[in-house]
């Protein structure tokens, strides 16, 4: 082969090299764009949140969630009335819980373990917390003998778990409830009057309010008139509750110095005013109650 020949051979050869090279060096910079779900750019930031593949970015805050299966929320503010452990609560207490116990013996358990396996027969369970006793001054001015235990417990269904309390009301060994509030005004021997009204209506209706005591009530009205419902009542009553922030009414007959119907109406309003926010799961707004008392 001539000279010539072997330049034209050589120059030929040098530029597919070239080309060949070029095309290894561009084809290595499109790998990021060709593998895309790995690029920076198509990626979302995480922030705060746990990533599906069950790596943690960033812890998350701690948020409880009303489950039957999970922890019941509380209400947001601390209670005025700190709840007593049995390590901490007087002879007195631990016979009251104890006696609450007795009343449902087959639907008591001490573990939500034990729960699960009373409600394979049972449509509730209940584990009782803790006993307290309280006081309230309208309690104190017209019954200072009495006795007032709050009871707290946990009611758990199938579907459910439900924060709850019972008033223990106890006197020389007897017990009453708001059902039977013309018989502890009695055994106290209270006499209605028109300067006492105002204080026994106020007594009784914050015996109306198990679930709401261990926070602020506040009576908010008080009027006497005439109004036609079910009855002819002569008297009306509200009040604000701390926990969920309840516009409460009751409305009362007197008649000859004595108690004879309260109508607590159904809530309509709530939510109201600076309120403590327990879930309407773990604590449903309770329903219209009538309370009936005979003539002595």
């Amino acid at each position: 082969m001539n000279t010539p020949s072997r330049l034209g051979l050589i120059l030929v050869i040098g530029v597919v090299v070239v080309v060949l090279l070029l095309i290894v060096v561009q084809g290595s910079d499109y790998k990021p764009a060709l593998t895309g779900m790995s690029s920076t750019a198509d990626t979302p930031a995480v922030s705060g949140t746990r990533s599906t593949l069950g790596v943690t970015s960033t812890s998350l805050p701690a948020t409880p969630i009303a489950l039957a299966t999970d922890t019941i929320a509380r209400p947001t503010s601390a209670p005025t009335i700190a709840p007593a452990s049995e390590s901490t609560m007087t002879a007195e207490e631990r016979k009251v819980m104890e006696d609450v116990k007795s009343i449902n013996a087959q639907s008591e358990a001490t573990s939500p373990d034990q729960c699960s396996a009373i409600l394979q027969t049972q449509p509730w369970c209940s584990i009782t917390d803790s006993a307290k006793r309280i006081t309230r001054p309208e309690w104190e001015k017209l019954f200072p003998r009495t006795q007032f235990f709050l009871v707290s417990y946990t009611l758990i269904g199938r579907e459910t778990r439900l924060a709850r309390h019972v008033l223990v009301i106890e006197q020389n060994g007897q017990r009453y409830k708001a059902e039977t509030f013309d018989q502890l005004l009695a055994v106290n021997q209270l006499v209605i009057t028109e300067q006492n009204r105002e204080l026994v209506a106020k007594a009784f209706a914050l015996m109306t309010l198990a679930d709401y005591l261990e926070q602020e009530i506040d009576f908010t009205d008080w009027q006497a008139g005439k109004w036609q419902g079910h009855y002819t009542y002569d008297h009306y009553l509200k009040a604000w509750t701390k926990i969920q922030g309840i516009e409460f009414w009751w409305w009362f007959k007197f008649e000859n110095e004595q108690l004879r119907v309260v109508t607590r109406d159904g809530v309509s309003d709530y939510h109201l005013g600076n309120y403590s926010d327990v879930p309407l799961q773990t604590l449903p707004l309770p329903p219209l109650a009538e309370y009936l008392f005979a003539p002595r």
